[in-house]
């Protein structure tokens, strides 16, 4: 071969290397459980600006929270779907869910609900316009 074929032969591997990319799971070496592994959508469009997400556990009550705020100059109705979650042993099952909606840039949820003792989560999906995410709070034990 000669060498302007080597180089559009490098070239063409390059781009399908780069097309392909290399989805691979990555295994903690550290210990780490993967049922702990928050996973967190960070939004790549330009609707939503912050989301808050907070859950306390005390006296047999989960309080709840979760707001979103976006762009005032391009959003003009925001959602936000909240889910406590319980760790039921074999994976994470919804006992309490709520969700509002705003014609406005800005949303606020406040939620209560009676709980048993166990391990919790809440589950918040935002939606803004045409953008979605989701966060899941640090879990806590009652």
């Amino acid at each position: 071969m000669n060498k302007k074929m080597n180089r559009k032969l490098i070239v063409v591997c390059l781009l399908v290397f780069l097309l392909v990319g290399t989805d691979r799971s990555v295994q903690a070496s550290a210990g780490i459980d993967a049922e702990n592994v928050k996973t967190v959508i960070e939004p790549r469009n330009t609707n939503i600006k912050y989301s808050t997400i907070s859950l306390s556990l005390s006296d047999g009550t989960a309080k709840c929270s979760a707001s979103v705020t976006g762009y005032s100059s391009n959003t003009s109705h925001v959602s936000i779907y909240l889910y406590l979650q319980k760790y039921t042993g074999s994976g994470w099952s919804n006992v309490a869910s709520w969700s509002d909606s705003a014609n406005d840039y800005t949303l606020s949820m406040y939620e209560t609900t009676s709980i048993s003792s166990g391990r919790y989560r809440l589950k918040a999906s935002y939606y803004a316009e045409n953008e979605n995410i989701i966060k899941y709070s640090s879990e806590k034990v009652y």
